[in-house]
């Protein structure tokens, strides 16, 4: 498929947020054209959230942060826990942890993360990124070591994730992807169930705004 220009600014910096990456690390997008537009170039930004999900986020957020607390642990929340780092190509990666709870001398630190969907590959991958991040972070006062994590579900109970889960092997992985973002344009791989998600398809020559089309087969 031939690559067609989006015409979009140039951005002064790269620049990822967590939540971008989640979804590929997961294998739940594929279309790298389309995480390469976000990193280098100023893209459309999305219609907001709900307020509804803001308030049951809060409500969600706050009983995990008080579930660590009576543990008489040290925790943070959200905007205590922004972090940004750059990666050896150039692009600054920003995200905020939900709640950080400080490491012990004999316990290691826990990345959380409040979800009040349903359980989704991403979210996992959302968390595993912040692990591997966060010992790197010095905006995140009380991790130094590799971190566990954790991921409560309004619905769906409690995950935890070994620190092991974030390391050699899935840094590799985020590694490889942000080299892809900061590297030559990847070829656009659309999808119509990519593209029905996807901020950019109103003005991406390459997308696919209809269903497959449904054949019949004689011999089944």
């Amino acid at each position: 498929m031939q690559i067609q220009s989006l015409d979009l600014p140039q951005r002064k910096e790269r620049y990822c947020h967590v939540t971008w990456l989640a979804p590929y690390l997961a294998g739940e997008r594929h279309c790298l054209f389309n995480l390469h537009q976000q990193v280098n170039h100023c893209t459309p930004g999305s219609s907001g959230v709900p307020g509804d999900w803001v308030t049951k986020h809060e409500r969600l957020l706050q009983a995990v942060a008080q579930i660590h607390r009576e543990e008489g642990r040290i925790v943070h929340l959200e905007q205590e826990n922004t972090l940004r780092v750059r990666s050896r190509t150039g692009i600054t990666v920003h995200g905020q942890c939900d709640v950080v709870v400080s490491e012990t001398p004999d316990q290691p630190g826990i990345i959380a993360d409040a979800k009040t969907g349903r359980p989704r590959g991403k979210d996992r991958a959302q968390v595993l990124t912040y692990m591997a991040l966060a010992p790197h972070a010095s905006a995140l006062g009380g991790v130094h070591r590799p971190p566990m994590g954790e991921l409560v579900y309004a619905s769906d109970g409690r995950v935890e994730i070994a620190a092991a889960e974030a390391g050699p092997a899935f840094q590799k992985q985020l590694a490889e992807l942000l080299q892809i973002s900061a590297g030559p344009v990847p070829a656009a791989s659309p999808s119509a169930n990519e593209c029905r998600f996807c901020r950019l398809a109103e003005i991406c020559p390459h997308a696919v705004t209809e269903s497959p089309t449904e054949d019949a087969v004689g011999w089944l």
